[in-house]
Formats: C-alpha cells, structure tokens, sequence
C-alpha cells in the first residue's frame, strides 16, 4: 500500500509581498472614500473601514498607522486627481491666458461639485495631516497649476509680485474656492432661478452659475 506524501508549504512570516500590501492599502483607500460620501467624518471608523475592505481590523494601522494616515494619503490621491482634471481641461484649451485660467477654474469648481465628500476631506485640517510630505506635494502640485494660469492671465510671471497683483491673485482665489464651498454647503438653494427644480437639475444651474462667476473674475483681473 502506497502512502501519499503531502507537501506541506511553510506558511509566510514577516510583511506581506509588495504587491499584496499594495491591494490592502487600494482596497481600504477605496472603501474609506465610499464611506465618506455614507457618514459623517466624525463617525469615520477604521474596524468598520477594514470589513468594507474585506480585511483585517488591525490593516488600517499596519499600512496607514492610523485614521490620520489613511484619510490624509486619501486627501492627497483626492489632489492628484483634482491635478488630473485641471491638466485634462488644459489640454482642450487654447493659448489665450483668459481662456486656460477659466479652464483651470471650471475643473477646481467641477471637481467639487461631484466630488464632494474627497474635496470636503482635502480641507479637514482636524483629521488629516497637513504636514504630511506626501500630502504637501500634492496640494503644492496640484496649485501650482491654478496660480500658474493666474498669473500668466496678470502677466506677472516674470516680475516681482506687488501689493495691488497680490490682492487680485487673493480675489481671485477667494472667488473660485469661496464658490466652491458654498455650492456644498448649498447656500445657492435661495437663488429662486438655480434652485433644484427638476431631480438632477441641480448640478447644472450650479455649474452655468460657476462659468458666469469665472467670467466676472476674469473681467477683473484683465483690467
């Protein structure tokens, strides 16, 4: 009688394969951003964050050491690909300084707009880690782009920056960040003709509102 040899393969100790650490960290980075859009940041939680993720509870900690590391690599990535929309936009405009800052700024507003809970938590200052190389980068990065088009619209590229071109970049931003803010907070539900009055129509009257701030911004800082 024959007897059959089983292979026995030592189990694997010590950190998981690169690419394995890789799927945890993408499959609780997933999960946490649907979350965000589901509960409030303040009832955020890692255990439940990992069962969504179909991992372990102690993952979060293993990979991100912590809440603050996983929402702040989650508010970078958030960044990059605000970054993303900004350079698509980019890339359909035309030379005119006018024409590619009001590319820039549509996409910031639209980025916003459909993706509230990201660009919520990009701005948390009490939960992410604003000190964060990684996330510093990113923001670093991604404005860059958006006062790049600033300024060559002020056609202060070249020169030292004064009093009066400061101000204008700071009008300028205030405008488009400013909007973007209250268009999720809501605060345009009173203007009777960009209420929601139709399921869906909502997003829309926002944005035709977005396009005819940025037109007024760019009328200012042109004179």
């Amino acid at each position: 009688m024959q007897h059959r040899v089983l292979k026995v393969v030592p189990r694997p100790v010590g950190r998981p394969p690169l690419a394995e650490a890789a799927d945890v960290r993408r499959a609780l980075l997933g999960a946490a951003a649907v979350m965000l859009g589901e509960v409030d940041i303040n009832d955020f939680s890692l255990r439940e964050c990992a069962r969504r993720a179909g991992v372990s509870h102690g993952a979060p900690a293993h990979h991100f050491l912590g809440k603050t590391g996983l929402l702040t690599e989650l508010a970078a990535e958030s960044f990059d690909a605000l970054g993303r929309a900004i350079d698509r936009r980019l890339m359909k405009a035309s030379d005119d300084p006018a024409d590619r800052f009001r590319a820039a700024a549509t996409a910031y507003i639209d980025y916003a707009v459909h993706n509230k809970a990201r660009f919520q938590l990009m701005y948390r200052a009490e939960v992410i880690d604003q000190q964060s190389p990684r996330l510093r980068g990113a923001f670093e990065a991604c404005y860059r782009r958006i006062y790049g088009t600033m300024s060559t619209l002020l056609g202060s590229g070249t020169r030292r920056l004064d009093e009066r071109t400061v101000a204008r970049f700071a009008m300028a931003w205030s405008g488009i960040h400013g909007f973007a803010i209250l268009a999720l907070d809501g605060d345009f539900g009173s203007f009777g003709e960009f209420k929601e009055r139709e399921p869906g129509h909502g997003t829309r009257h926002i944005l035709t509102l977005a396009a005819d701030v940025i037109d007024e911004i760019v009328v200012t800082l042109s004179r």
